[in-house]
């Protein structure tokens, strides 16, 4: 089941996202802070 989120952006945020695959890793985070504490660390 694919959890439905929005990043706001610019389109090449976008495609930064999808190049990185991040939706996917998103979609396993609670929140969004979780995910960028995640990077920063």
């Amino acid at each position: 089941m694919k959890i439905g989120f929005s990043v706001v952006g610019n389109s090449r945020v976008a495609q930064t996202i999808k190049l990185v695959r991040l939706g996917d890793f998103l979609n396993l985070k609670s929140c969004l802070e979780d995910a960028l504490t995640y990077f920063k660390n």
